[in-house]
């Protein structure tokens, strides 16, 4: 309660907002019309309903461009980036192994590969296979403000690996290497944090820890994960019930804007203890997995699903996730 008294006073002394044109027109378009010759805003001043309703239609109708054929960054099969502390040699070995696991998981599309003995001469040299890094500082522009000096400062550790020579000692050892194309998944994140209910979005103001794992784990496991713009035309299509409830249907439809095949969708629920429960449903065509995720943190729940995920689509040889 106090909370939100205190937020209703903050509201009451934020300067209020001209009004509108007309109360069908969103302020965006008022200011589109503003933003016209005179002569032009005068004959369309009759019809603001009209404008409204072709922006918007146009908003809706209109397909997402690049989505289909752009993965981002889970395609960067070769690269990795870890945080370490400092840049001496002996952090920077073990950021390189981070690395490199990173990469084998998704050149292999199977995270249980990091465990074969077959690659412990590998995993013992990674800094041998590595063709490029480079450090960033993520203090960087923060002056050195406690005993501990510039040296245990963590850094960013960027790294690429070798292509034809890591390629060529997974398969030499016996490994599959997906090197083809990563067609998009559209993921349907709903999340109930104990206040609000809402669906996650590429750009939208709520759930920015979430966003940012989903950006982490879909690099990390090389998942070309794609979430949803969440504009008018999706949420007037899928609301946070549509997610919980697993509408398929719905979820499915939804997608086709978006040029994607296959579609994880699930409900995060925050735990009154504060971790987050899940039901995650990954469909791909006519198939359809679900996994079951309790009393876990968030980016443990995302990362599993893609892990997953990225199973399902690597084929039955991979072998199964604890």
């Amino acid at each position: 309660p106090h909370r939100r008294a205190h937020e209703a006073d903050e509201a009451s002394a934020l300067p209020q907002r001209p009004p509108r044109m007309d109360p069908f027109v969103p302020n965006g378009t008022v200011r589109f019309l503003l933003g016209l010759p005179q002569r032009v805003r005068r004959e369309v001043a009759m019809g603001p309903r009209v404008i409204a309703s072709l922006l918007l239609f146009f908003a809706s109708a209109a397909p997402v461009a690049g989505v289909a054929v752009n993965c981002g960054d889970a395609c960067d099969l070769f690269r990795a980036e870890t945080i370490i502390t400092g840049t001496g040699p002996v952090e920077r070995r073990r950021g390189f192994n981070e690395g490199l696991r990173e990469v084998l998981i998704k050149l292999t599309g199977d995270p249980s590969v990091v465990e074969a003995p077959s690659l412990d001469d590998l995993l013992a040299e990674p800094g041998a296979l590595v063709t490029d890094f480079s450090t960033e500082d993520r203090m960087k522009g923060i002056p050195v403000h406690d005993e501990q000096g510039t040296r245990d400062r963590p850094h960013f550790l960027r790294m690429v690996f070798d292509r034809d020579r890591l390629v060529e000692a997974l398969q030499a050892r016996g490994f599959s290497v997906r090197l083809g194309p990563r067609p998009p998944v559209l993921v349907w994140l709903g999340i109930d944090d104990g206040v609000r209910r809402y669906v996650l979005g590429e750009s939208t103001s709520l759930g920015y820890g979430q966003r940012e794992a989903v950006r982490s784990a879909r690099r990390r496991r090389g998942f070309p994960a794609v979430l949803p713009a969440m504009d008018a035309a999706d949420v007037a299509s899928v609301a946070y019930d549509t997610v919980a409830a697993a509408d398929l249907p719905i979820l499915r439809a939804a997608a086709g804007r978006y040029g994607v095949r296959a579609v994880l969708s699930g409900a995060l629920i925050m735990t009154p203890d504060g971790y987050w429960d899940i039901t995650w449903t990954f469909t791909d065509g006519d198939e359809v997995w679900e996994w079951r995720f309790e009393r876990v943190t968030f980016d443990v729940a995302i990362r599993g699903a893609f892990g997953r995920a990225v199973q399902v689509l690597a084929g039955p040889d991979t072998a199964p996730i604890d």
